[in-house]
């Protein structure tokens, strides 16, 4: 039976469109060691919010962690967060303002603020927080994928993209990598093969749910919170719904 890998970097409460990579795979690795971009998802994501001009209004807007950027190269695991008090109050306010009248809040709730009160210190790595919630949602979906130490922790990884991902799979024993639809812009495909590693894509589609903010028009590519807080536990089996598990 293929032992399938995915590898993707280190996201800020992630889309569910990653977690059906976790899901479909038997090991999935943290690409933590590439360059940190800005303006993408590893410091934000999208979610519902009230409107400050009209509270009974609800719209999606950005999730913010502030980083600082010391160098044009530094690394998602070089980057490091500011203001963390500051941000880790801003945050939870935000979030109990925009998601505490959703069904699943009060199960929800608990979950969300351990996991920032357990990075309310000085000098945290982005990808340590991103890593960190990103494992809290897969034990809480009970997902069994393994998640083993992160790339910046694997010695002799090639600088190359495409060769890097192979050694990753080569490193955790696995002969299929299961890819995203923008690896096709990057990756030498044919090298996959060349080296005993057989490549398979993934193709995700958001599959509608519930959405309290937004009853009539559902809203897709949303943080995995919007889910989790309007399905509380149900969310394991509408989450897997929309999974093809190998």
């Amino acid at each position: 039976m293929p032992t399938i890998c995915s590898i993707h970097q280190p996201s800020f409460w992630p889309y569910l469109g990653l977690f059906d990579k976790i899901v479909r795979s038997d090991v999935f690795v943290f690409l933590d060691d590439v360059q940190f971009v800005k303006n993408e998802f590893k410091n934000r994501n999208r979610l519902f919010v009230n409107s400050v001009k009209s509270p009974q209004r609800t719209e999606v807007a950005w999730l913010t962690l502030p980083v600082r950027q010391e160098a044009m190269l530094q690394t998602i695991r070089e980057t490091r967060l500011t203001l963390v008090p500051q941000t880790i109050r801003k945050h939870l306010a935000l979030l109990s303002q925009a998601y505490s009248r959703a069904p699943a809040f009060a199960e929800v709730w608990p979950l969300v603020e351990r996991l920032y009160r357990s990075h309310e210190r000085d000098d945290v790595s982005l990808a340590d927080i991103n890593e960190g919630l990103t494992r809290l949602v897969v034990e809480w979906l009970g997902v069994t994928t393994v998640l083993p130490d992160a790339s910046s922790r694997i010695a002799g990884l090639s600088s190359d993209p495409t060769q890097r991902l192979i050694d990753i799979c080569k490193h955790v024993g696995a002969d299929t990598y299961l890819a995203g639809a923008g690896g096709r812009s990057y990756m030498q495909v044919e090298e996959f093969e060349r080296q005993g590693i057989r490549l398979i894509w993934q193709e995700w589609h958001p599959a509608p749910y519930r959405q309290a903010h937004s009853p009539e028009l559902f809203v897709p590519y949303l943080s995995c919170l919007d889910l989790m807080f309007n399905h509380g536990s149900e969310a394991r089996s509408c989450f897997k719904s929309t999974c093809h598990v190998h």
